[in-house]
């Protein structure tokens, strides 16, 4: 299941063209956001996420403006970061608002509209879509 929210990548063994995958490294082509537009309440990845399940059709934003978790603080001065490798529980694919070492990355072509304190809902603007990812060292 890719949850709603994360940032996917192109898988390229997947099944079908153009299939996604949670973003797993800094080295992966990252396609956008994974967005919400029903929900499958059945759907849940191993964090009990909702999300969309493996061959069903997602819907993945790579311009406009998205709502997404953040773990920290952010504001639109602040580099979007988006973790690629899990670290308790902050898993790959969500937003971070400061560097992880080696477990995040700064997402080119984005930045947030909004601002957090302490964790939780910020818009981010994606003017995609072509997106890089520069590692947090």
């Amino acid at each position: 299941v890719l949850a709603f929210g994360n940032v996917v990548a192109y898988a390229s063994g997947g099944t079908v063209a153009n299939s996604a995958k949670t973003l797993g490294g800094t080295d992966e082509t990252v396609v956008g956001i994974n967005v919400l537009t029903y929900v499958d309440e059945t759907a849940l990845d191993s964090n009990s996420r909702p999300g969309v399940k493996d061959e069903q059709v997602l819907n993945v934003a790579n311009e406009g403006a998205v709502a997404v978790y953040v773990h920290g603080d952010c504001t639109p001065a602040t580099a979007v970061r988006v973790i690629h490798t899990a670290t308790g529980v902050k898993y790959a694919g969500q937003f971070t608002g400061s560097a992880i070492t080696n477990k995040s990355a700064i997402l080119s072509n984005a930045r947030y509209l909004t601002s957090v304190t302490g964790s939780g809902l910020a818009i981010v603007e994606l003017n995609g879509p072509s997106f890089t990812l520069t590692a947090d060292t």
